[in-house]
């Protein structure tokens, strides 16, 4: 009987072991499945964080991200002072005009040179707009001594708004030229030329400055670092060094992924000299968190020991008929269930795979074949070319005629330069150029010459040769001469490239037949090897979007090169750091790729497929994922469905099993009940009565207390100016702290004409609303009364508490600190109400420390009067107790002790330097705001 009953409660034991236990096992694997997904997206972020890095450290990659900004802060209003600081020091020289050409004087550009940089300016502007000349010999050494070349007009016109090097014509600079167009009314066009000095910029600076700049970006979750692979003692590089938190593992071990310090690492080499690193802390291991498995199993294993022993001893004492069909039908559901989620589960990451796979085929197929049927540009070039030179025989004749065909050439005199030349070397047709500056220096004025000269050699070959004496030996200029000549004659008829002065240039040489077929002319295009490529990028979009209509996806094939242009709307409308990582496919690999991401609420799958006809540009294929959301919410909502089913199985159970096993402690509970109502009889009622209204009104009071507190705090912060203030060889800066309150304190520096200064302190009782509306008001009232032709301090005060008298009852004076700062007479005078204090610094130590005399009163005026010289400084602090205490000896050797260090710091450090002293030293640092606002007259 006994084994009997281990059977019968054995069934309904393992009916409950066996589905928690699949359970367990699938969410384990799928722990198991997220995180290698994980640790993937984590490695290939750290790629692309490590190889952004690399790219941020590029010279000319850093200078043209820098130069971009400036033209963004030129064109929106801001200051360019700070991205013109952070260049590096004597390497760049940035050079700003206005929409006429004339020279801007602007802080933080280059001063000097005016006369050569606006000429060389208005020659550049020519060259843009394609009305380029030739240089004449003033105008070449002009060019020479400002940009380093001659040749590096066409060069730098080439590509506006880009830093171009001058490397190829052995120049070691690079420069760019940056138009702009502000856009507060009234609009301004201007434009900056940027200069950079190659050997004057260290690889220290650029990989610090990508480093820093990284960081800032990637926030503190991810470390950065870097490490100079070129021994110590190299003469002309610098030395081994570290950036950052170098592992302290040898380079070899560092190129790729490992772990170091808790962090996954990846290394990558840059320009072959430097290595860079990017790590982070790897996604956590699921099945590694704790015993939390063994604790689980540990749980389940007791249920079920439980389970078979309770449904033993109900099966020892008779379980009812209907209980046990409760019992079976819901193991038989819960089973069911969980084998139907489970293969659910497994048949769609199985159904995720192939279609994955099949997208992704699909997409490459398509991207092949919009690539088979691509057009290539030169092929339409070369046709276009060949037909205007089989035209050319039959207007031959007529100057009038031949000159109309030539000069109706697309891009003629811009990007393009068409000769045409008879057997004797003499232009029949010569058009405008704005591609001949780097040649125009090579051969001087007999540029023109020498083409005609190479034309009438390979015409020459063309003809049958005649019986006759031998030529004379060429001399080294023919030589030369000849070889071009020969290279014309053999590449005729179709477009090829040559360099001269190591500077590239696409030809076209065709010979011109007459009537009866004789070669009679030659026709000669140069081209400009860049302009193909921007011709190139235009006419992308419009043949792209119509072979790919032609095959049946509209707006899903895009391409993009490798500056990260986008050849259509949607693909420019993916999300940014998508279009960053596909800028990256084009200097990573050439290889077919493919990847999904989320977009809104759908899955994509993106396939590239680098280009074979277009140069520097990759093929993508955009396809929605539609089936695979449309499987995964299903499942998602039969787990949910599962879950309800099977709380509601269980509780039923549950009520079930505690009726059975409770009722044999029925007579325990009405004992317990009695004894509790004999204890509590007589006992008084408990009432809550309003105590949770009370408790609900204080939370939400609390509430609206802090939403105040961050209303004003955010007005008192656009109340205060974000920087310095520059007026006739002066600065002025202010800072506030508080420590433990919002403040109530603000301040402001304010130019008055070109030789004045008002520098001001203000305080408002309080940190609410109304405080922080009235400093607002107290600052509109200041500006207004500062604008007061020869307004002094006190008139501008009494205005102030006029103005305010009028429209407030009740107003009582605040704490205000006013000052004029006049840089001609060299004069500081202020007028303060208030707890405030001035000081007058020099290098050397303090010059005088001025408070509010002790015998007036708190709402009382005073004046601070005296004189400036170079190199000294006036504060306005408030506050006017000071950190050695009470006794005004020992607050002035303080003073006196401090003064030497705040006068000999810089401008941008005095006042943190002084506030951190003042809260490191003060009695109460959590009862007081502190504001610091500094004039400086620097020295000599």
């Amino acid at each position: 009987m006994t084994a009997g009953l281990n059977r019968r409660a054995l069934v309904p034991t393992l009916v409950f072991l066996l589905p928690c236990l699949g359970l367990l096992w699938y969410l384990d694997r799928t722990a198991h499945t997220a995180w290698e997904e994980a640790r993937a997206d984590h490695r290939a972020l750290l790629e692309r964080l490590v190889a952004q890095c690399s790219r941020r450290a590029d010279r000319t990659a850093a200078i043209q991200d820098t130069a971009t900004r400036i033209a963004r802060a030129l064109t929106w209003g801001e200051d360019p002072r700070p991205l013109l600081e952070a260049l590096p020091p004597g390497a760049v020289q940035v050079f700003l005009f206005d929409g006429n050409g004339r020279r801007r004087p602007h802080p933080g550009f280059t001063s000097g040179m005016v006369q050569a940089s606006e000429r060389c300016h208005a020659l550049l502007r020519q060259a843009v707009r394609g009305q380029g000349r030739p240089l004449s010999p003033s105008e070449s050494r002009l060019v020479e001594s400002f940009l380093g070349h001659p040749g590096a007009l066409s060069i730098v016109a080439a590509r506006v708004g880009r830093l171009q090097s001058l490397e190829a014509v052995g120049v070691d600079r690079s420069i760019g030229l940056y138009p702009f167009r502000t856009r507060a009314r009234p609009r301004r066009r201007g434009s900056f030329i940027l200069i950079l000095d190659h050997g004057n910029i260290t690889p220290a600076w650029l990989i610090t400055r990508a480093l820093m700049r990284l960081r800032r970006l990637a926030g503190p979750r991810f470390r950065f670092a870097a490490l100079s692979l070129e021994p110590p003692d190299a003469a002309t590089r610098e030395a081994a060094r570290d950036w950052g938190p170098v592992p302290p593992l040898p380079p070899a071990a560092m190129t790729g992924f490992f772990r170091w310090d808790d962090a996954e690492w990846a290394g990558m080499l840059h320009a072959r000299h430097f290595l860079m690193l990017a790590g982070a802390a790897p996604p956590a291991y699921l099945p590694s968190l704790a015993g939390w498995h063994p604790l689980t199993l540990g749980v389940t294993v007791g249920l079920s020991a439980w389970l078979f022993w309770a449904a033993r001893r109900a099966f020892q004492r008779g379980i009812p008929l209907r209980l046990l069909m409760a019992t079976t039908l819901g193991a038989v559901v819960f089973t069911g269930m969980a084998a139907l989620l489970g293969f659910g589960a497994v048949g769609l990451e199985a159904r995720r795979s192939t279609l994955y796979r099949e997208r992704r085929k699909d997409g490459l197929e398509i991207l092949s074949k919009i690539d088979a049927d691509l057009p290539f540009f030169m092929n339409v070039l070369q046709r276009r070319f060949q037909r205007i030179a089989d035209t050319l025989p039959r207007v031959l004749d007529s100057p009038v005629k031949r000159q109309e065909l030539l000069g109706r050439i697309r891009g003629v005199g811009t990007v393009l330069a068409v000769d045409l030349f008879d057997a004797s070397g003499t232009a029949l047709f010569r058009s405008p150029s704005t591609i001949d500056g780097v040649y125009q220096t090579l051969w001087g004025e007999a540029f023109h010459r020498v083409l005609g000269r190479i034309a009438a050699i390979a015409l020459k070959r063309a003809r049958p040769k005649t019986v006759g004496p031998e030529p004379p030996p060429p001399s080294r200029q023919e030589t030369l001469v000849d070889r071009l000549g020969l290279r014309f004659w053999q590449d005729r008829g179709r477009l090829f490239t040559g360099l001269i002065a190591k500077h590239p240039l696409t030809l076209f040489f065709q010979i011109i037949p007459d009537r009866q077929g004789q070669p009679t002319a030659a026709l000669l295009i140069r081209i400009r090897h860049q302009a193909i490529e921007r011709a190139h990028l235009r006419d992308r979009t419009r043949t792209l979007a119509r072979t790919a209509a032609s095959h049946g996806y509209p707006f899903r094939v895009f391409a993009v090169d490798d500056h990260g242009a986008v050849s259509s709307r949607v693909g420019r409308r993916l999300p940014p750091h998508l279009l960053a990582d596909m800028a990256d496919d084009m200097t990573k690999s050439r290889l077919p790729t493919s990847r999904t991401f989320r977009w809104g609420k759908r899955t994509y799958l993106l396939v590239s497929q680098p280009a074979r006809v277009w140069r520097n540009a990759c093929l993508y294929h955009l396809s929605p994922l539609d089936t695979l959301d449309q499987e995964a919410h299903h499942l998602r909502s039969g787990f949910v469905a599962f879950g309800a089913l099977v709380l509601l199985l269980a509780g039923g159970i549950l009520a079930a099993a505690s009726r059975l096993l409770l009722d044999p402690l029925a007579p325990i509970g009405e004992s317990l009940r009695q004894i509790a109502a004999s204890q509590l009889k007589g006992s008084l009622e408990l009432s809550t009565g309003d105590e949770f209204e009370t408790i609900a009104a204080g939370i939400q009071a609390t509430i609206q207390e802090l939403r105040e507190r961050r209303l004003a705090q955010t007005i008192q912060h656009h109340l205060i100016p974000s920087g310095p203030l520059a007026q006739a060889g002066t600065a002025a800066q202010g800072w506030t702290r508080s420590h433990a309150e919002i403040g109530g304190e603000i301040f402001d520096c304010q130019a008055l004409g070109a030789d004045r200064l008002a520098l001001w302190i203000a305080r408002a009782p309080g940190h609410s609303i109304p405080s922080a509306l009235v400093l607002a008001m107290i600052k509109v009232a200041l500006r207004l009364f500062l604008e007061t032709p020869g307004s002094r301090p006190a008139s501008v005060l009494a205005d102030l508490d006029r103005h305010f008298r009028q429209r407030m009852q009740g107003y009582r004076p605040a704490p205000l600190a006013l000052a004029f700062a006049d840089p001609a007479r060299q004069r500081f005078e202020a007028v303060l109400r208030g707890d405030f204090q001035v000081l007058h610094l020099s290098a050397d130590g303090l010059l005088g420390r001025f408070t509010r005399p002790a015998h007036q009163e708190a709402d009382a005026l005073w004046e601070v009067n005296g004189a400036v010289q170079a190199g000294e400084r006036w504060i306005m602090l408030s506050g006017e107790d000071g950190p050695a205490g009470d006794h005004h000896s020992a607050a002035t050797r303080w003073w006196t002790g401090l003064a030497g260090e705040l006068g000999r710091r810089p401008l941008a450090e005095t006042g943190p330097f002084l506030l951190d002293r003042l809260a490191a030293f003060m009695p109460d640092p959590a009862a007081r705001t502190r504001t610091v606002v500094v004039w400086e007259v620097p020295g000599p």
